[in-house]
């Protein structure tokens, strides 16, 4: 009981235990573990004929008098073991003939035991006889004390990762990593995960037989960062009444043509709100599995923070986020909740053609890396773009000022001629007492200011509304001081609104006085300026005084102006230094962008173990910009723009500088009339624009063509549909952790890939992130191990409605007869699953 419950505190949920050709004490540790709820496999240790310890497991349920029946079969019966003064009795078959017994005849299954140490099958034999043992064609497992990596001898080393010629067996052991535990304290102190259907000596030894995929000595959670699709299900339309689970691993959907595959990947899709594929593939078929009034709801759990939801969209509304108890979250979008990836059919080859679609694969795989720059470039444009929105405000008054200004000098002319007449001795004391007039106004206007400002005060401001006391408060007197002392400031604050209402009021009426008393001494001199008008008029008939009068005031409004002029044309120069600083922050960001592009591309093509080389070339992609230069229709040659921006010396920064500075013939290969134009016909708008436009970078991908032992690279340009799509597939698999849907792969892809390559990259993608394939090659589900295979059909009474026929792992024999029954192509994967099932 205490080794169980040490087990049980250290979170294994499956046990085995085992003594020294030993069951007498198996049904009681048995019952142990059912009141634990935890599950015992029953067996024992025994030790072959040359000294070699393995651990023999047998199924749950298996009755002790078996386990005494295999032991006698293996030459330790009751008698022998009963007469032996020593525990370490031998049994009286070899290493292999005793694995062959116990699996072939007994149905149990072995593992070679402490593998590294004494009694191991490693430390005991020598020579031929050592690596005989250990290539026993029916050994499937053996215990190691780490993982292989963390072995330190040498030679242990390259026998346990298959590299040692003499020990190469034709297929690698599945390493079991166990406490070994003698007493209860060191229990759990190691352990190890192991994927079964349900946990049975058929289930350790599909695991054994394929241990990549279902052993791990790592918690398998762990490494997923991203959220998983738990389920799906419809209301209506094609697959109305049915839902799916998904694996958090690789799931496949199988089925003839027309059974729903499609439907079930681009349900999603339009689930999370995706955007459709390209009109008259799979949108139609969306349409026509999802008709109006239609419901599709998925089941998704977050893993940070670690939350369950479900997501409703019904046809044709929006969709719809709900919490684990079903109560709506309207701020939530799906997309919030959880990313997903999603190729319909031939979009791999779709994104193998687009440049833009390649370097989202690179970004994808250095999305940590590029997330700091990609946030500093966001704010940096930002930044930019709310300085050059006030650079056009400064641009736009200067040339408001410049423009009123141009009038000055013309001004400034008749003001000289009116001298030279005596308009201006004769007519300073009118223009004098224009300037008092102005003055006043003023004035006036500023206590009429501040009159209405007292007005809104007391609107804005109303006075605090106080409380009925209540009698059985405990604090009323503190309560009463309060209020007293807010009924004190509110009267006094109005006593000083009305007292500073009327000072303003009577200050008003003795501006009105004045104003009054102002206006009459003008009048008074009213006659003396019509006298001298009249005179100047006879005198001179072709000068008209008023226009005098009008060029003074004109001359005395825009003379501030050129300091305001002055001081915008400093702001500007500040302006554009701070912009030029700028820019080479944001050309210093995007050299980092590609620093790490190019980074992940190596890794990337490590990754892929050179089946896939990729590289990333400095924004080498002018595309974006030659399209923007076109849509400004500049009058400038397509050539001739080509030419420019494809010239070593050529920016976006140093085009704008050089167009604003007029420098730009001479330049960049530009012929002297296409520069002459070009400096024309792009405005400060178009400038502002253009300098900080992105030149992307451009991703290059290769695929290795060649045969095994050489490297021969292709780019994708020279190779062939499914080699594209291949390639692009493999990159895939490497790039992010979201939840990736692929609408049947094979159709995109090089056979010859598929098994080598891509099969490996989905067994090895699925450890991190969740998959989803609607497939029809065996290879996909049989070879990659798939934790759930959903076989669609079309409804026997109603074949314009699909069902799920069956669903589960391979090991399922419903879902595997389906399988075989299905799958296009799979001969040579079923073939080898025979050899691994015993079909």
């Amino acid at each position: 009981m205490k080794y169980l419950q040490a087990a049980k505190d250290h979170g294994i949920e499956l046990v085995g235990i085992t003594e020294h050709h030993d069951v007498s004490w198996i049904d009681e540790l048995r019952h142990a573990a059912s009141r634990l709820h935890m599950r015992l496999l029953p067996g024992f240790e025994v030790e072959t004929q040359e000294g070699i310890h393995v651990l023999c497991l047998f199924d749950l349920k298996t009755p002790v008098w078996r386990l005494e029946e295999t032991l006698a079969l293996v030459g330790l019966s009751r008698a022998r073991r009963d007469a032996a003064k020593s525990t370490e009795i031998r049994s009286e078959l070899p290493f292999g003939d005793l694995i062959r017994k116990v699996q072939e005849d007994c149905d149990g299954i072995c593992i070679a035991a402490h593998v590294t140490s004494t009694k191991g099958v490693l430390s005991t034999l020598q020579g031929g006889a050592r690596a005989d043992c250990w290539k026993t064609p029916e050994l499937l497992a053996t215990h190691v004390p780490v993982a292989v990596e963390k072995i330190t001898h040498d030679g242990t080393k390259r026998i346990l990762a298959n590299e040692d010629d003499h020990f190469r067996r034709e297929r690698r052991l599945a390493y079991v990593l166990t406490s070994d535990a003698r007493d209860p304290d060191s229990i759990g102190t190691a352990s190890v995960w192991i994927k079964m259907q349900e946990p049975s000596v058929e289930g350790l030894r599909q695991a054994f037989l394929d241990p990549d995929s279902r052993i791990s000595f790592e918690d398998p959670h762990a490494a997923r960062v991203a959220g998983e699709i738990l389920s799906i299900g419809w209301e209506g339309g094609f697959l109305d009444g049915q839902s799916i689970g998904l694996s958090p691993e690789l799931s496949c959907l199988i089925g003839s043509k027309g059974t729903g595959k499609s439907t079930v990947i681009e349900s999603l899709r339009w689930a999370f709100d995706l955007p459709s594929p390209p009109p008259g593939d799979a949108s139609d078929l969306l349409a026509n599995a999802i008709r109006p009034g239609s419901k599709v709801m998925v089941r998704l759990r977050t893993s940070a923070p670690a939350a369950s939801h479900t997501i409703e969209r019904t046809m044709p509304h929006a969709p719809v986020v709900r919490d684990a108890i079903g109560v709506v979250v309207p701020e939530l979008a799906p997309r919030s909740l959880l990313t997903l990836r999603v190729f319909s059919q031939k979009q791999l080859y779709d994104t193998a053609q687009s440049v833009q679609g390649r370097l989202e694969l690179v970004d994808e795989f250095a999305r940590e890396a590029l997330s700091d720059i990609r946030t500093a470039e966001r704010k940096l444009l930002g930044s930019l773009e709310a300085g050059a929105r006030a650079l056009r405000e400064e641009l736009g008054r200067i040339d408001h000022w410049e423009e009123q200004l141009a009038e000055l000098p013309g001004l400034e002319q008749w003001r000289r001629r009116f001298a030279e007449a005596g308009f201006e001795d004769r007519l300073r004391e009118r223009r004098a007492l224009d300037r008092e007039q102005a003055r006043l106004t003023a004035l006036d206007a500023a206590v009429l200011q501040r009159l209405r400002g007292l007005d809104r005060l007391r609107e804005e401001t109303p006075p605090p509304t106080v409380a009925q006391a209540a009698a059985e408060w405990p604090n009323l007197d503190l309560l009463g001081d309060a209020e007293n002392a807010v009924n004190a400031a509110t009267t006094a604050f109005a006593v000083a609104i009305d007292a500073l209402h009327d000072d303003l009021a009577a200050a008003r009426e003795r501006l009105a006085a004045t104003q009054a008393a102002w206006s009459a001494r003008r009048a008074a001199r009213q006659a003396d300026f019509d006298a001298a008008l009249r005179a100047l008029q006879t005198s001179m008939p072709e000068v008209d005084p008023e226009r005098y009068l009008d060029v003074e005031r004109r001359i005395e409004a825009l003379i501030p102006l050129q300091g305001e002029l002055r001081a915008s044309r400093q702001r500007v120069l500040q302006a554009r230094a701070a912009r030029r600083g700028s820019i080479a922050e944001l050309a210093d960001l995007r050299a980092r962008r590609f620093r790490a592009r190019d980074a992940a591309a190596e890794q990337l093509t490590r990754a892929t173990d050179g089946d896939v080389r990729v590289r990333v070339r400095y924004q080498a992609d002018r595309s974006g910009l030659l399209d923007s230069l076109r849509r400004r229709k500049t009058g400038v040659r397509n050539a001739a723009l080509e030419a420019m921006i494809s010239h070593p010396d050529f920016t976006p920064a140093e085009l704008a500088r050089r167009v604003r500075e007029r420098q730009v013939t001479g330049s960049f290969g530009l012929p002297d009339g296409q520069a002459a134009t070009l400096e024309r016909e792009l405005t400060e708008d178009d400038l502002l624009a253009i300098e900080i436009e992105d030149l992307c970078d451009e991703a290059t991908v290769e695929l290795d063509v060649g045969p095994a032992g050489s490297k021969m690279y292709r780019p994708l340009s020279e190779l062939s549909p499914g080699q594209k799509s291949t390639a692009v597939l493999l990159l895939t698999l490497l790039s992010g952790s979201e939840p990736l849907l692929i609408d049947q792969p094979e159709d995109d892809l090089d056979n010859r890939f598929v098994y080598d390559d891509v099969v490996q990259r989905l067994r090895s993608a699925k450890r991190r992130r969740q998959l989803l394939v609607a497939t029809h090659n065996a290879n996909i589900p049989v070879l990659g191990d798939a934790e759930q295979i959903v076989v669609l059909d079309a409804v026997p009474s109603d074949p314009a409605r699909g069902e799920v026929r069956a669903h589960g792992p391979i090991d399922d024999r419903e879902v595997r007869t389906a399988a075989e029954q299905i799958l296009e192509g799979g001969e040579t994967a079923f073939r080898r699953r025979r050899e691994k099932y015993g079909w």
